[in-house]
């Protein structure tokens, strides 16, 4: 919005999003940029008055804000660019003054080999021409290309500090590096790729879980629409995965059908041990799940709802 501001630029403030809003804004004024969030894009996609609209004005759709699914962003590069809408995926943090990377619209193309495709369409872009990106370990050392944990950001565009919080600012700064609480890896062409966040861990008999990797696994799944995962108290294990599902209209999820899924896919001792069937999952402004809800609801070792 302040960079809007600073560029002199016409704003289209929704009081609310609704699919029926952001058409409206689009093909009646004529809207030339919308930033999004994943799950906003999605009911743009699904909305029976999308093919009716003119997206003639609209030259670029920026998501980010929480993690796009990859059968999400598919959908939509089968739908915008051959309308001559451009896609950009933009991660940052405040304390960044926002947009950190980037996966512009070149790398929505879909000439692109499929294989190379669908592993960019995973992550969040490439730097900014400004930033450095390091991966950290638990002792603030940089680690390897391919290897996973703390992202951490060393630019200009890092925030001094929290106004009047030196304790919040000298352990979010360290060294000149901001760290962003959120884990990841880079690969060799430099993308950058989320998969959790540092308090969402989960830890299994001393094994670390990221909870990204896990939800990107189940949302591959035919029958699965939405997933997030938590961990829950075990015995054996002090804490397993439980994954909170969003059904395909029509799906029967079972917990025995998504561990065998899973177990496919990814390292066995990741596979979730317990789901809950839910109809939706909670989100914030931002489209954010709410992790810390669906502990308080879901936090028990048990199948919920299947």
């Amino acid at each position: 919005m302040l960079s809007s501001i600073w560029g002199g630029r016409t704003m289209l403030v929704l009081p609310q999003f609704t699919p029926e809003g952001w058409l409206t804004a689009v093909g009646g004024e004529g809207a030339t940029h919308s930033m999004v969030v994943p799950t906003m894009l999605k009911r743009i996609m699904e909305h029976e008055n999308l093919e009716g609209t003119s997206l003639e004005t609209l030259q670029l759709i920026t998501y980010g804000a929480a993690p796009m699914p990859y059968e999400v962003v598919r959908k939509a590069c089968d739908v915008f660019p051959p309308q001559g809408v451009g896609l950009m995926n933009a991660y940052g943090q405040t304390e960044s003054t926002s947009t950190l990377t980037y996966l512009g619209p070149d790398d929505h193309d879909l000439s692109i080999d499929t294989d190379v495709r669908e592993t960019r369409l995973r992550s969040v872009g490439r730097p900014m021409d400004d930033v450095e990106i390091g991966i950290m370990d638990d002792r603030n050392s940089l680690l390897e290309t391919g290897e996973e944990g703390e992202i951490c950001v060393r630019s200009d565009r890092v925030m001094k500090g929290y106004y009047e919080q030196e304790d919040a600012t000298s352990t979010a700064i360290i060294d000149g590096w901001l760290h962003t609480g959120d884990v990841g890896r880079v690969d060799d062409g430099g993308y950058l790729f989320i998969t959790g966040r540092k308090k969402d861990l989960i830890i299994r008999g001393g094994e670390n879980i990221s909870s990204g990797e896990v939800e990107n696994c189940l949302e591959d799944h035919e029958g699965i629409d939405e997933a997030a995962v938590i961990g829950v108290p075990d015995v054996d294990w002090g804490e397993v995965v439980k994954a909170v599902l969003v059904p395909k209209p029509g799906a029967t999820l079972t917990p025995e059908d998504v561990n065998t899924y899973c177990k496919s896919r990814i390292a066995s001792f990741k596979a979730p041990q317990y789901i809950a069937v839910v109809n939706e999952l909670p989100r914030n402004a931002m489209g954010k799940v709410l992790k810390t809800d669906l502990r308080k609801l879901y936090g028990t070792p048990t199948n919920d709802n299947v």
